[in-house]
Order: C-alpha cells, then sequence, then structure tokens
C-alpha cells in the first residue's frame, strides 16, 4: 500500500505566531480605544484570514506514487494520472519552487508543487522515467534528471 508524501512546508509556526501576534494588536487596541480601532481591527483580521487562505493552499500539496499510477491534487480534488498517459511534463517557476505541469493524452494539465513536498522532485522524476519514458521532456526538466542522477537521487 502506497502513502502520500510528507508536507515539506511548516504550516504550524507562521499560523501559531500570526494567531499570537492578532491576538495581542487586538487586546491592546480593544484596551486603548483610540479613534479608528474598529477598522484598523478589521484590517488585521482581513490580512490574517488571507494569511490562513494561502497557508491552507499550501498544506494542500499532494503527491501519491503507487505502481504505475499518480495521484496528485493541487487546489480542488485528486486526480490519478497512469503513466502511460502522460505526454508532456515541463519544469514551471511556482512562488514556494520548481513544479512540473503534466499534460495528459486528452490535453488536460496537472500542476504538481513538488518543493513543498519531501523527496517530492526526485519521487515525481523516478516516477516519469520508470512509467512515462515516452513523455516529452522540456530542457529544464532534462537538466534537473541528469542533476538528481549524479547525485544518485534518480536512476
Amino acid at each position: 500500500m502506497s502513502h502520500p508524501l510528507d508536507l515539506a512546508y511548516n504550516w504550524r509556526t507562521p499560523i501559531i505566531m500570526t494567531t499570537v501576534g492578532l491576538v495581542a494588536c487586538v487586546t491592546l487596541l480593544v484596551s486603548q480605544r483610540t479613534p479608528g480601532w474598529e477598522s484598523t481591527i478589521a484590517v488585521l483580521v482581513g490580512c490574517w484570514v488571507v494569511l490562513l487562505v494561502v497557508v491552507w493552499f499550501r498544506a494542500r500539496a499532494y503527491l501519491e506514487v503507487d505502481g504505475a499510477t499518480l495521484t496528485v491534487r493541487r487546489f480542488r480534488g485528486k486526480h490519478v494520472l497512469a503513466g502511460s498517459d502522460v505526454v508532456a511534463v515541463r519544469q514551471v517557476r511556482m512562488l514556494t519552487g520548481p513544479g512540473y505541469r503534466l499534460t495528459i493524452a486528452d490535453g488536460a494539465a496537472h500542476l504538481v508543487g513538488v518543493s513543498l513536498l519531501r523527496e517530492g522532485t526526485p519521487t515525481l522524476l523516478r516516477w516519469v522515467a520508470a512509467h512515462a519514458p515516452e513523455a516529452t521532456l522540456d530542457p529544464a526538466t532534462e537538466a534537473t534528471i541528469d542533476r538528481l542522477r549524479t547525485q544518485g537521487l534518480v536512476e
């Protein structure tokens, strides 16, 4: 039985620290009751909610390899991809590091944020080499595979 890769992203620290900071600021604002304190609290809570949404989306990164099938999740739902269906692999730049866009035979593209997962890049590229050898790779992906081969992480 396969297991999904662990997150490399530490979501707990930013949530705890910003929540403590928010509570401290709200407590100070409420106790002082300076002019405009209600709107200031509203802005602070709004910023905190935006941070929660960003962290939630990052913490949803998912990659599971089970033989010739790959299960990924980006924003909504999980997608199961068969190695024989992958026709192209392209490395893309994401805010958190490199990611890969897997294009399947029907033209659908699935973005995999491997930089948020422990051993994400080697695991994905090992799967591509083993189960989707006919997929076309862009030069950046080929360079990453070559680098991982020299490090002994991909055969």
